[in-house]
């Protein structure tokens, strides 16, 4: 029952934090007004338990309507479970030229039980990593009409694991035992037509990400990878459904930290991060999102599918797994409807609490 106090605190703590939607605008010019607001936040989760974190944000003040707005954000966390997180990430509008500049710095290390590569890897074996890693990535995009990108995508990144008690041995897959670095090119497309970005309630999203991992790009390691993902929303009187399916594919010389994981916090809420790793995931959720009940509170319901594989010819009902759960969000912000979530998924193998900040998708 500890942790069910622990939960209940974190969720008061942040309510506290931010109920009274603190934000100060300034001018930078006639037609510019940027916001800052920031505090400390409280998370916490089944896997690294109780976190503290302090973030502190900058950011344009327009119309709900505008979807590209520019922001700055600057995060640190640590939590009792020795996940440490930097990060610094910014969205860059570019309206004259219709382009669009993201960019984001982090440096994370956390831990996660590591059960084998597979899409059944049996959950009694387990050995205790704590994965570390730092990340440069960034994207330039031309913006179209009706909201539609096309850009160039840059990663680079360097990955080491540390052990806590044991290792395998005879496990050999690129990147386990050794620090290596990856530097990657490649194109981004993007069709935005939710109708805000933070809480949509309708409209539809695409993104199509396709990148090359070379040698000849200072990478220790020739791969490629390819993802899709798309999101649909519909209201009907304020009451929301929102939709997601993800599919990840990597090819050839695939290192450690790139294969796809199933489970977490974002999907496959139910299982533990990484629960089920493999070269290829395809992935579907959906969530019902109801109207604010009391004060600034809403509950949510979601459930979700996915089906993680080496070879398209392993997709199949026996690699499928299933969860679903409950939850409630807490408005930071009424306006923009910036949230914070606590979650409760279940799968066949136990439950999983998470307090996070911002939605799953």
């Amino acid at each position: 029952m500890k942790k069910y106090y622990f939960f209940l605190l974190f969720i008061l703590s942040n309510i506290t934090l931010y109920s009274m939607d603190f934000i100060y605008y300034f001018n930078v010019k006639d037609s510019l007004q940027i916001g800052i607001t920031g505090a400390p936040y409280g998370s916490y989760s089944s896997e690294t338990g109780i976190g503290l974190g302090i973030n502190l944000i900058l950011i344009e003040k327009t119309k709900p309507y505008i979807i590209n707005t520019f922001d700055l954000r600057l995060d640190t966390f640590y939590s009792q479970e020795n996940e440490k997180e930097l990060s610094v990430s910014s969205t860059i509008p570019l309206r004259k030229n219709n382009q669009l500049i993201n960019f984001e710095a982090k440096y994370k290390s956390r831990p996660q039980s590591f059960y084998g590569i597979g899409p059944n890897t049996d959950k009694n074996n387990k050995i205790e990593i704590q994965k570390n890693y730092y990340r440069l990535k960034g994207d330039w995009n031309q913006i179209f009409s009706n909201n539609i990108s096309l850009g160039i995508a840059c990663d680079f990144s360097g990955f080491h694991n540390e052990f806590n008690n044991d290792i395998i041995e005879n496990f050999t897959y690129n990147g386990y035992k050794n620090f290596y670095r990856t530097l990657g090119l490649g194109s981004k497309l993007v069709i935005n037509k939710k109708d805000k970005n933070t809480f949509p309630t309708k409209g539809y999203y695409y993104k199509n990400q396709f990148m090359i991992y070379n040698k000849n790009f200072i990478s220790d390691y020739n791969f490629y990878t390819f993802s899709q993902e798309f999101q649909y929303f519909f209201s009907i009187d304020k009451h929301i459904i929102a939709n997601q399916i993800v599919a990840e594919n990597n090819f050839k010389n695939i290192p450690f930290h790139y294969l796809s994981e199933q489970g977490g916090a974002y999907i496959m809420r139910g299982y533990s991060t990484g629960r089920f790793i493999e070269k290829h995931f395809i992935g579907i959720q959906s969530e019902y999102r109801a109207p604010i009940i009391l004060w600034r509170v809403s509950p949510v319901l979601f459930c979700s599918a996915g089906n993680s594989f080496k070879k398209y010819k392993d997709i199949n009902k026996h690699n499928l797994h299933i969860t679903g759960g409950f939850g409630f969000r807490f408005a930071l912000d009424t306006n923009r409807r910036l949230n914070v979530r606590a979650d409760i998924g279940f799968s066949n193998e136990g439950k999983q609490i998470y307090l996070k900040f911002g939605e799953s998708f």
